[in-house]
């Protein structure tokens, strides 16, 4: 894989979770009782979702619809979302350091660093989590939570459907 720190690696695997080493093509992450090795790919730029029905296939696979159907919804590949507080485009981008959200059913705003943290995620899950966002708010974390201030509720009319395909 290319690592030239190796006596590094293997001093910091018992005693530091989260340190990362990278080579010229390859991460290596010590997360808990895991060495996690992936490829290094090259950043991401963010994807603008217009308001019009569509589906992308870049860089996750996601169809954006509307409907009627005010029925909840428990899959976490699915964010079922109040149309008319949404402002278009929707934005779909990293996580950044210092984001924050009210995730469905809070009354407070939370970090998305601390909310990593309270899911388990490992490095290498917090840099391949996506976001989408109306204008600078976070709406979804994809595959995972919406925002509650998003969510659709008694006075909603129409609902705005993000999908993980």
């Amino acid at each position: 894989f290319g690592f030239s720190n190796t006596d590094q690696i293997i001093k910091t695997i018992y005693s530091q979770s989260g340190k990362q080493f990278i080579s010229d093509t390859y991460q290596l992450i010590i997360d808990r009782e895991e060495i996690i090795i992936s490829v290094l790919k090259n950043h991401q730029d963010d994807v603008v979702v217009l308001e019009i029905e569509t589906e992308i296939q870049n860089p996750l696979s996601m169809k954006f619809t509307t409907t009627a159907d005010f029925s909840l919804n428990k899959n976490p590949n699915i964010a079922k979302l109040d149309f008319d507080k949404l402002s278009f485009p929707l934005r779909l981008r990293k996580w950044q350091n210092g984001d924050k959200f009210k995730p469905l059913g809070m009354r407070n705003f939370k970090k998305v660093s601390d909310f990593f943290i309270d899911e388990k995620y490992s490095l290498l899950d917090k840099q391949k989590q996506w976001i989408l966002c109306s204008k600078d708010a976070i709406i979804w974390i994809v595959g995972n939570r919406i925002d509650d201030r998003y969510k659709i509720d008694s006075n909603t009319k129409k609902v705005y459907i993000a999908e993980l395909l």
